[in-house]
């Protein structure tokens, strides 16, 4: 897939789990989110996303870095993202761009 990435104070996210800043973790779309629930199942705690591994790369040539990846664990939700984009913690951001930029483009796909 390919689309945005951009970052979010992280904190008790869609899955039940209480992230930092810090932590390598990411929220998916709540489109792609919400039809991975399973049918009569309520509680986002349960959806099969939460906790699958996802890898993003991206082209940080503009800083001399390169092709980066850095693998992320979804524990949340993005209202705000298209079904490509990934809303990733601050921390992980950072790999991959510099603050400023806020919103970049980024290849990614599920690993589990």
């Amino acid at each position: 897939y390919t689309g945005d990435i951009t970052y979010y104070g992280t904190g008790l996210g869609a899955c039940g789990i209480t992230s930092s800043d810090s932590d390598m973790i990411t929220a998916v779309a709540h489109s792609v989110f919400d039809a991975a629930m399973p049918a009569g199942v309520t509680n986002p705690n349960a959806n099969p996303l939460c906790g699958k591994r996802i890898r993003v790369t991206r082209d940080y040539s503009e800083a001399g870095k390169g092709l980066l990846s850095v693998d992320v664990v979804v524990v949340d939700r993005c209202v705000g993202c298209q079904p490509t984009d990934l809303d990733l913690a601050p921390a992980v951001f950072l790999r991959l761009a510099p603050e400023s930029k806020g919103r970049v483009l980024a290849s990614w796909h599920w690993l589990d």
